[in-house]
Order: structure tokens, then C-alpha cells, then sequence
């Protein structure tokens, strides 16, 4: 497994930033970092009576895609989702990521914890798989404070 964490202080408070993150029109506000793409559209489902296995199917700004599943929702303080389902290239080398998003008030307003955890399909793909976590913490960095801040946006 290849985990990494970024943290982020926020005005926002933990129910808006879940409400943004239920708002598959905000999903588009991720760009990438360098060759790892965006995301161009997504599109949700939901089950009766429950947020949890909402799932969201994303499409990415280079045709790539992946789904995305509530796992856990604690208002407030935990959102889990699991990425799964990829398409080439990631489908070749990791059965799923988990992203784990923790809140916590502070002084000023809160904290952001947004944890990701990739599992590699199996030891060689672990060094390729890291290198596309580089990226990804970068882009998860730029779009977290995106998030928190939306003001210096």
C-alpha cells in the first residue's frame, strides 16, 4: 500500500465541503497535476434511503475513468470513498484506492485531513503505481486547499 496525507485549514465548514463534494457539477474543479488528467464529468447514483453506496461515476479529461463509492459518512468529522473500476493504464497496475477525508475544528475554523491509500495489483506494480502517486499527491494538494479556500481560488 502507498498512503499520503495533506492537510488543510479552512473557513469552510465540514457540511459544505461534503455538500461540494455530493455536487458532481464541483467534481470538474480538479484538474490534474501535469500528465495525470482531470476530471471532465461525473455522474452519481444513489441508493434509496442512503449515502452510503452512492456511487460516482467519473469520467476523466482524457477519457479515462473510474467509480467512485461512499463508503463511510460520519457528518462532520469522516467521509471514506473507494476508487475502483478503473480503466487503462491504473487498472493494469492497482485494485483500489481508498480516500479518507477527516474534519476537525480548530481555533481559526477547521481542519482537513484527506488521506489516500493506493494497494498495488501486486509488486511490480507498486514502483509505477508510486510514481503516479507523486502526481497525484500534487494534484490532491492543489484541489484540497482549492477546497478549503475557495476564496484564493
Amino acid at each position: 500500500m502507498i498512503t499520503f496525507t495533506i492537510a488543510a485549514d479552512s473557513s469552510i465548514s465540514p457540511a459544505q465541503i461534503c455538500a461540494e463534494i455530493f455536487d458532481v457539477d464541483r467534481w470538474s474543479g480538479f484538474k490534474g497535476y501535469g500528465p495525470l488528467p482531470g476530471i471532465a464529468k461525473v455522474t452519481m447514483k444513489s441508493p434509496a434511503n442512503s449515502i452510503i453506496g452512492t456511487e460516482f461515476y467519473v469520467e476523466n479529461t482524457d477519457g479515462s475513468k473510474h467509480k467512485e463509492t461512499v463508503q463511510s459518512l460520519n457528518a462532520g468529522k469522516c467521509l471514506i470513498m473507494k476508487m475502483s473500476d478503473f480503466s487503462s493504464p491504473i487498472k493494469n497496475i492497482a485494485t483500489h484506492f481508498i480516500e479518507r477525508w477527516d474534519f476537525a475544528d480548530t481555533n481559526s475554523g477547521y481542519r482537513i485531513n484527506r488521506t489516500l491509500e493506493l494497494y498495488p495489483k501486486n509488486a511490480f506494480a507498486a514502483l509505477p503505481l508510486w510514481l503516479i502517486s507523486w502526481l497525484l499527491k500534487k494534484a490532491i494538494a492543489r484541489h484540497t486547499h482549492q477546497i478549503a479556500n475557495p476564496q484564493q481560488a
